[in-house]
Parts: C-alpha cells; structure tokens; sequence
C-alpha cells in the first residue's frame, strides 16, 4: 500500500484557532483514504508546540527523527510532483 508523506504545510497566524489545522488533515486523510493509502504522516519542528496539542488529538506520534543528505536531490522530484498532485486535489476539495 502507498503512504501519504506531507512535506510542509501552516496556518497562518491571523486565522489561527479557528480549526483549519484539523480541517487540512481530515481533507488530506480523505484524499489519502481515495488514493488507497496505508499511512498519512508528516513532520513538524519541536517548538510548534499549539500545533503538537493539535496533532496529539488526531494521530500518534513516533519515536521517529529525520535526518536528511541534502545532496541527493534528484530523490525528491518524484516526491515533489506527487505532493503538488495531492495539493491540488485537497485545495478543489475545499472550493
């Protein structure tokens, strides 16, 4: 089964607290749920920590850490087209 990775998304401050966190991650999980994804999951920085009490509620967070080899970028066009394909999806869901 694929695996539905989320490389960076935010809210921004002004409409903070009004919940679009949860409504980006349930519109991914749907997205993800269609594509027939096994897993959704991503990443976000150790002080975001509003954002962490958000996650907590809707998913499990692992022991994982990421490490990164910066000179193989040729690995990421791939992910960077798919991720643009899910992007879209998700935002003509929310039109």
């Amino acid at each position: 089964m694929p695996i539905c990775k989320i490389y960076i998304w935010c809210v921004v401050p002004d409409v903070c607290g009004q919940g679009l966190t949860k409504k980006l991650i349930n519109s991914v999980y749907s997205t993800a749920h269609l594509h027939e994804c096994d897993c959704v999951y991503w990443l976000t920085h150790e002080n975001k920590n509003t954002a962490q009490q958000v996650y907590d509620q809707i998913a499990q967070k692992t022991q994982f850490m990421q490490y990164r080899m910066l000179e193989h970028r040729k690995l990421h066009i791939a992910d960077k087209i798919i991720v643009l394909k899910l992007q879209q999806t998700v935002l003509s869901s929310w039109m």
